[in-house]
């Protein structure tokens, strides 16, 4: 499923990439490097995994990787980015809000699977009717 997903993702990211990045002309392939910065895991792993075909494309992949939720959208608002990899749209919609920005949505991402976490319940179906789990009410969290 995973390298599906992958395999997937860099058919589409591809495709995107080089109508975005396309030059009107033919004649030589000339290398277009896009700066993309992204979350450690698993964005910028997605990146590495598709830059040698994005390369035989034309297009050179330089990644940065981010350890927070903030930076990847300064760094684009401050055009040290060409895009960032790592949010849903109401985290976008929010940092909008929020930073009076003005960034788009450029195309259709994966979503992260949920998990479940517990310190006393090893697995799901040992959890107790009627017991009480937290769920996020933090619009970005969904």
């Amino acid at each position: 499923m995973k390298k599906k997903l992958l395999s997937l993702f860099a058919v589409v990211f591809t495709a995107f990439l080089l109508v975005g990045c396309s030059s009107s002309s033919n004649s030589s392939k000339k290398m277009t490097t896009l700066k993309i910065g992204a979350s450690a895991v698993p964005h910028a792993q997605i990146l590495r995994h598709v830059a040698p075909q994005l390369k035989k494309e034309g297009v050179n992949l330089k990644i940065t990787t981010f350890q927070d939720y903030t930076m990847p959208n300064k760094a684009l608002a401050n055009g040290e980015l060409d895009a960032n990899y790592f949010q849903h749209i109401p985290f976008l919609k929010l940092w909008n809000k929020q930073n009076h920005g003005t960034l788009v949505n450029a195309g259709g991402v994966h979503l992260e699977p949920i998990a479940v976490f517990s310190k006393k319940v090893k697995k799901l179906q040992d959890l107790k009717k009627g017991a009480t789990i937290i769920v996020s009410s933090n619009v970005p969290d969904y």
